[in-house]
């Protein structure tokens, strides 16, 4: 039992420090997909970056899979954003005096929040950017 326990530990302990996915390991894994780009989308692809024009398999390919998903109708067309977000720290509440007004360990720190922090959306008009935009 004891080695069961310690073998699920060491494996969750291994994948919650594997590496984030990058362009590089995405290529890996689509590189069927990533052969049929053009040369030049090949190129911005590998540095992560995308320019209009390129499929939306370049996209996940440069950037990953999206946050959020949204579909739009705008001048008669159809399309879709794909948005990318990161979860920001937001400090919420004030730190919690203790007895006699001095903070305590346990009360010194003040309680925090993660919220979705857009940084990046991606606009498809049939399949194709048309538009895009990313945060400094």
């Amino acid at each position: 039992m004891k080695f069961i326990f310690l073998s699920l530990a060491f494996l969750l302990g291994v994948v919650s420090c594997a590496p984030p996915p990058t362009p590089s390991s995405r290529i890996g894994q689509n590189f069927d997909k990533f052969s049929k780009l053009s040369l030049e989308q090949k190129k911005l692809v590998r540095r992560g970056e995308i320019e209009q024009g390129m499929p939306t398999d370049a996209v996940f390919i440069a950037w990953g899979s999206p946050s959020d998903i949204f579909q739009f109708s705008r001048d008669q067309q159809k399309g879709q954003r794909w948005d990318y977000s990161i979860s920001r720290p937001v400090r919420i509440g004030n730190p919690h005096p203790s007895f006699y007004g001095c903070r305590s360990i346990m009360h010194s720190r003040p309680d925090v929040a993660f919220v979705p922090d857009r940084v990046a959306s991606v606009w498809f008009k049939n399949g194709i950017v048309s538009e895009w935009e990313r945060k400094r």
